[in-house]
């Protein structure tokens, strides 16, 4: 008899966690009790460096480099990760946006583009929403996604962790449907 209660205590325990877990995942996604998520308040766009750029992963064919500028990735309360992003095509033309995805609903929004021609060069804010990364144009954000920032449709635990998924090139896992 005794023995029928032994893992009780295990499973209890493992309920717990499961359902603590649960509601923190959702708070942190943004699916607070308090209502729908709303997006906080986004900085205003680092300064522009290829001091620290890390290669995003594209198509054999592109024409483009793509790199991530690692040490302006951030992960905000409203679980979506800030990041600018420089595009340099074979001719040499750059470009440079302020982006933020949001895996939980794979999405992605720009908030800035950088004028390399204007006097002098700088950040220049847009107006746009988010944009499905399934329908985007931008493909080097659809890639950086699903080779770098969400593992499935979770955000990264921490800035520290968007970091190094970045880095490391591949989220540990994939959603069965391909994203």
């Amino acid at each position: 008899m005794n023995r029928l209660f032994r893992p009780l205590p295990a499973l209890l325990l493992g309920l717990v966690a499961t359902f603590a877990g649960g509601s923190a995942l959702a708070q942190y996604a943004g699916e607070e009790e308090s209502g729908p998520w709303q997006e906080a308040p986004v900085p205003p766009a680092p300064a522009l460096s290829s001091r620290n750029l890390v290669a995003v992963e594209l198509p054999e064919y592109s024409t483009l480099k793509v790199g991530v500028d690692l040490d302006s990735v951030e992960l905000g309360k409203d679980g979506v990760v800030r990041y600018v992003m420089q595009l340099q095509s074979r001719e040499g033309a750059r470009s440079a946006y302020y982006q933020g995805i949001r895996c939980r609903t794979y999405e992605v929004k720009t908030y800035a583009r950088y004028d390399f021609g204007a006097t002098p060069p700088g950040w220049q804010d847009v107006k746009t929403d988010w944009t499905d990364l399934h329908d985007a144009r931008s493909r080097h954000a659809k890639n950086l996604a699903r080779n770098g920032i969400c593992e499935s449709y979770a955000p990264p635990i921490s800035t520290k962790e968007a970091r190094r998924m970045i880095k490391r090139g591949k989220a540990a896992w994939m959603d069965p449907a391909g994203m």
